[in-house]
Parts: C-alpha cells; sequence; structure tokens
C-alpha cells in the first residue's frame, strides 16, 4: 500500500458495525490485492465491540480508521468516498472477501475501456465460515458486457456493492449513496449513474466473494423489515421515473413497481392480514388490472419467498404450505391457471430447499419430484423438470466434493 496521494489508484471503502472478527478478514483480502496502489479505510459506522482497537493494533498505519456515531452502511460509505485519495472507488462490505487479483483487474478493464466509468465483477457465494457455497455465480445471468438500465430492471446487478469499482469523481457527482435507503442502495446507486449518462462495464470474472449468514439474511418474516425494504424499494423507482425514461424502461419500472405490491399482498395473506391484502390489491388495481390474472408475477413471488421461508426454520414444509397458499390466492383472480407450470413451480421450491439443506430435505424433494411425475405424467416433457431433476441429482455429489475439499 501507498499513501502518496498521487500514487494511489484505488481508494478502498469498508463500512462496518460490530463486525470485528470479519472485518479484518475484509482488511486482509483488500491488503492483499496485487498489481495496484492503494489506500484502505475502514469506516467504524458506531461499533461497540472493540473494533477500533482491533483493527489499529493489527493494521497501524496500514490502515486509515475512522469512527462515527452509527448513521448507517451508506453514510458509511459515502464519509469514506469524502476521505479517499484514489481515482477509483472500491467498496467492500465488511463481511465479503476478494480474489487477490481483483482490483488489479478491473483498474487493467478501466485504462482500456475508458469510456466506462465503473465496472463490474461477478461473485461467488461462501458461508459464515468461509467456505465456497455450491450455487451459480452471482451476475452469471448476464451476458452483456455493459450494464443498461433495461439490462439491470430486468436481469438484476452482476452482484452487490462489493463488486463494483466506481470513478471517484462519477460517484461523488451523483451524490453518493442515498443515505434514506436502507435495502437496495447498490442499485440505487447503479440506476442514478445510469440515468445520468455514466456507463459501466462488466468484468465476467468472480472476483469477489459474498458471505452468506444468519446477520445478511435480513428480511426474513418481520414485518417491520419487510414494510421498510417495501419503502425503499419504491423510493428508488420514484426516483428513477423522476428521468425522461423510454417506452421500454418505464415499462420495467412500471413492473417492478406491481412486483412490490405483490410482495407485499402475499406477505399479509401469509400472516392472514386480510386487510391489508384488500389494501395492496387496490394498489396493484390502480396500476395495471390485468396483472393478478396471469400466474407468472406469482411464479416470481415464490421463487423470492422459498429462501426466506426456509431460512426461519429450516423446514421444507413451510416453503411447501406458502407455495400452496399462493396458488389458492392466485386461482380467485385466475380462472385457467396451468397445472403443469404450478407442479413445476413446486419442484423448484422443494428441489432449491434441498439443495441449502440436508439429506432429509432431499429425500423429500426426490419424493415429490417422483409423485408430481406420477400425477403429471406430461411434466415428463419439459425442459424445465429435468433441470431440476439434474441439479437434484448433483447436489449430494457437489456437496461432498466440497466437504472433501475443505
Amino acid at each position: 500500500m501507498n499513501n502518496k496521494s498521487q500514487d494511489i489508484q484505488v481508494s478502498v471503502i469498508i463500512p462496518t458495525y460490530n463486525r470485528r472478527e470479519w472485518v479484518q478478514a475484509a482488511v486482509d483480502s483488500a491488503l492483499a490485492q496485487t498489481g495496484v496502489s492503494l489506500e484502505c479505510i475502514v469506516v467504524d459506522d458506531g461499533s461497540d465491540d472493540n473494533t477500533g482497537e482491533s483493527i489499529k493494533t493489527r493494521y497501524g498505519k496500514s490502515v486509515i480508521y475512522v469512527w462515527q456515531e452509527n448513521q448507517g452502511e451508506s453514510a458509511a460509505r459515502n464519509f469514506g468516498a469524502e476521505l479517499a485519495k484514489g481515482k477509483y472507488l472500491a467498496f467492500l462490505d465488511s463481511d465479503d472477501l476478494w480474489q487477490p487479483e481483483k482490483l488489479f483487474e478491473q483498474v487493467r478493464y478501466m485504462e482500456r475501456h475508458k469510456e466506462f466509468s465503473g465496472v463490474y465483477c461477478l461473485a461467488s457465494g461462501i458461508n459464515a465460515e468461509g467456505k465456497k457455497i455450491p450455487r451459480r455465480n452471482y451476475g452469471s445471468q448476464l451476458k452483456e458486457n455493459y450494464l443498461s438500465l433495461s439490462v439491470i430492471l430486468e436481469k438484476g446487478l452482476p452482484g452487490t456493492g462489493s463488486s463494483l469499482m466506481i470513478n471517484r469523481d462519477a460517484f461523488l457527482d451523483v451524490g453518493g449513496y442515498d443515505i434514506a435507503v436502507c435495502n437496495g442502495e447498490d442499485v440505487d446507486l447503479c440506476y442514478q449513474l445510469l440515468a445520468r449518462g455514466y456507463t459501466i462495464g462488466v468484468l465476467h470474472l468472480p472476483l469477489t466473494m459474498i458471505r452468506s449468514h444468519a446477520q445478511s439474511q435480513s428480511l426474513l418474516f418481520h414485518e417491520s423489515r419487510f414494510v421498510t425494504a417495501y419503502q425503499d424499494h419504491l423510493r428508488i423507482f420514484n426516483k428513477l421515473l423522476e428521468y425522461s425514461l423510454d417506452d421500454e424502461v418505464y415499462a420495467l419500472v412500471n413492473k417492478l413497481i406491481l412486483q412490490e405490491h405483490l410482495r407485499m399482498l402475499l406477505f399479509y395473506h401469509y400472516i392472514n392480514d386480510p386487510d391489508k391484502v384488500k389494501e395492496y390489491h387496490y394498489f396493484i388495481d390502480q396500476r395495471d388490472p390485468t396483472y393478478l390474472k396471469n400466474s407468472t408475477p406469482f411464479y416470481q413471488q415464490i421463487a423470492y419467498y422459498t429462501p426466506h421461508l426456509y431460512l426461519i426454520n429450516q423446514e421444507q414444509k413451510d416453503v411447501l404450505d406458502f407455495v400452496e397458499t399462493v396458488f389458492q390466492l392466485r386461482d380467485k383472480y385466475n380462472e385457467n391457471p396451468d397445472g403443469v407450470q404450478d407442479t413445476l413451480v413446486k419442484i423448484k421450491a422443494s428441489v432449491w430447499c434441498a439443495t441449502r439443506g440436508n439429506i432429509k430435505d432431499w429425500k423429500q424433494a426426490a419424493k415429490l419430484t417422483v409423485s408430481e411425475i406420477l400425477s403429471h405424467p406430461g411434466i415428463v416433457f419439459t425442459a424445465q423438470l429435468w433441470r431440476q431433476v439434474l441439479r437434484l441429482t448433483l447436489t449430494p455429489v457437489i456437496k461432498s466434493v466440497i466437504k472433501a475439499g475443505t
């Protein structure tokens, strides 16, 4: 690391709050970057677990440590950006890690593609112990070499804020992170950059490791958190609607707003609050009276809720019960549901649980899959079924390989 401002290429900014052990692993991965000159700024967002003393003792002057009253991650990132001296900013969440070549590859990309103001890389998943999770890389759904509003509205980001490197001037020009947003701040930043004419590339290399753990499963089934996320997302979309958008982008934003309304409708249906169900039904009808007559939005919400429900009690039954209640509600609006597609969605939810759970979940998923094939033999002619069968078949093998390698 080189602290001479004229030599610094990248300012690494690590916001943290009460993650004394994990933040040290994050700092280690930042300082282990090869081929670039950098400064590492740790912004402590009011920790009371002795994070500061641990950082100062372990790293001394190798790290710039600053403390602020607890204001949230976005405020901490913005504070770090104000202190930064590098041409580029790279944010690293305190529970995530980088591959040693991450910044080098991104700086090289930016120097070769000067038309871009930022670049994302892909990311792999790790668990609380830092072991690789058997899943597709974050961002593998993207085939594009650059982002556009239509691409991320439809497919999402390649990763999280830990995957982005951004030109400091561009970041400051859009005002940094919106400190009023606690859920979706990374995508909000990207929306603002793209809406104002900045361009962002995609480096198709998994150079970030995103840690999944109990603390990171922030929504689960707490009403206040769901409501806060809903309000944050509407704020993000309404900000985007203030720009002059083409018809395609406007339609995608409208679709995502409808998804937010339906997500809340299903949440209140699940916890049996009929008044709230009516409220969100009204919001949906005001925007698109035909929306609930299509099964696809309900299938998308099942995919969204599956991990949240499973992580409550690690019970596959909770997920499958939810699927049935969603179908029952959907049938009130849709007189011609697709039985084959319903079956495939149920199998997909069960197989997801099997990939994350234990042998009991795997057996349950296998039993359900066979039972559904016998009840609906027509599904054997669908590629969707065989993708799930392959996924289910390979899960024990992949888990055994990963276990043997640790």
